[in-house]
């Protein structure tokens, strides 16, 4: 599915281009001072349009869905695909707090979405998010993210899960 630097569906930089991006981030991190926060979103409500409407129908809106995120970001943040039903957003240096970045990408992945012949849906998502100061990698940075977003579905709808970047992952 996703080939290359690149994923060919979205147009999203792939999981090789978007961890390349973290580490030069994790760079310029360490010598500002400036913290990143990395997401990973799970867009796991598209599996239920991909049942009932097929694969084509869900891969449209995964499109629609990346293409209005990445249109809510600063040009200086990286959005990329990491796998069939994940997202993940690199920022630096936010400006914003990191609450109100949730809140957007929250609120473009909330919208009300057509999905041809008179149905539309919500496509809900699961976010996690952690922090790189220039002290851990980008995998690692990852994995915090991906850590975050696990306990964020734990606790169900509506709940948001930050990790810090010194703290250790839950036991």
């Amino acid at each position: 599915m996703i080939d290359g630097m690149y994923d060919p569906s979205t147009g999203l930089p792939a999981r090789d281009l978007l961890v390349d991006r973290l580490q030069q981030a994790i760079y310029r991190s360490a010598r500002s001072g400036d913290p990143i926060a990395i997401f990973v979103l799970d867009l796991e409500a598209l599996s239920r349009v991909g049942r009932a409407l097929g694969g084509d129908a869900a891969e449209a809106l995964l499109r629609e869905v990346a293409h209005n995120i990445r249109n809510s970001m600063r040009r200086t943040d990286t959005v990329a695909r990491l796998g069939e039903l994940r997202l993940a957003v690199v920022c630096e240096a936010p400006d914003r707090g990191i609450s109100t970045i949730v809140e957007r990408v929250s609120r473009v992945t909330r919208e009300t979405l057509d999905l041809g012949e008179g149905s539309t849906d919500r496509i809900d998502s699961v976010i996690g998010v952690a922090f790189a100061d220039g002290t851990i990698g980008p995998e690692e940075a990852l994995e915090r993210a991906e850590s975050a977003r696990e306990r964020s579905r734990e606790l169900g709808r509506d709940h948001l899960l930050f990790r810090e970047s010194g703290t250790p992952p839950p036991a």
